[in-house]
């Protein structure tokens, strides 16, 4: 059976992949105390995290490993989702500002 977890994770995917393919004007709003920082960024990191969760919810196998192919496809998406939560934080530090301009 399929969780609702799945169908919230698809739904923001697309909704990201919409934005970004488009080039959405709201890409480019400006958010935060100044509004410094680009909604695009925050859109995309919530669809770098959104991506991989749609993959684990969506294959029930993956939740639930039994051969050491599995196991090992169910290790990498955790850890891209890890990566994923990560990035923001990482690429902050790396650009030094909240734009991550480099």
């Amino acid at each position: 059976m399929v969780k609702p977890q799945f169908y919230m994770s698809l739904l923001i995917t697309a909704g990201v992949l919409f934005l970004l393919v488009t080039g959405s004007p709201l890409l480019e709003k400006g958010i935060g105390l100044q509004g410094k920082i680009p909604l695009g960024n925050l859109i995309t990191w919530i669809g770098v995290i959104a991506l991989p969760m749609t993959i684990y919810w969506g294959i029930a196998v993956l939740r639930r490993p039994n051969t050491k192919f599995q196991v090992l496809l169910a290790l990498m998406l955790k850890i891209l989702i890890i990566l994923g939560v990560l990035w923001a934080p990482v690429a902050y530090l790396l650009s030094g500002n909240p734009n991550f301009n480099f």
